[in-house]
């Protein structure tokens, strides 16, 4: 397989949620050869840390790379200030929260929330790991009329 270059990356965002509160991080490593691993992972959000912690998990020994074109949890993961939710917000979707469909996305939601808690749990992180439900907010007058919905 040819190696290739992306043409773009995502441009941070300045004011995305938790990351600002954060310390500077350092510098990220540039991959710019060629890796072997056994398994390779695209995203460093939540679901690829999560990924990436089950697979070492199963296997202590297998070589895991994670890669990102933004910092570690500053995409989706940094913008929403790090809130997991069991149901996306789409408030103005005729099924919202119905359906079958929306029942199994809650159910697997709900399970990647339940491994959250316990990898926090396990690295004694549990005070930092709050169930405290969700809020909508609306910044217009259409938005408002939706929640009001």
């Amino acid at each position: 397989m040819k190696a290739r270059r992306a043409e773009s990356t995502p441009k941070d965002i300045p004011g995305s949620g938790w990351y600002e509160i954060l310390p500077n991080p350092e510098e990220p490593t540039t991959l710019n050869a060629h890796v072997s691993t056994d398994w390779l992972i695209i995203g460093a959000g939540f679901a690829g840390l999560s990924a990436a912690k089950r697979l070492l998990d199963l296997d202590p020994n297998a070589e895991v790379t994670l890669i990102d074109a933004q910092a570690i949890g500053f995409g989706a993961s940094g913008r929403n200030s790090g809130f997991m939710i069991d149901l996306p917000h789409e408030l103005q979707s005729h099924d919202y929260g119905a359906g079958a469909h929306r029942k199994e996305e809650i159910r697997q939601n709900r399970l990647a929330i339940e491994f959250a808690a316990d990898v926090a749990e396990e690295f004694h992180l549990k005070d930092s790991f709050q169930p405290v439900g969700k809020f909508h907010g609306a910044s217009d007058a259409a938005g408002l009329t939706a929640l009001e919905n």
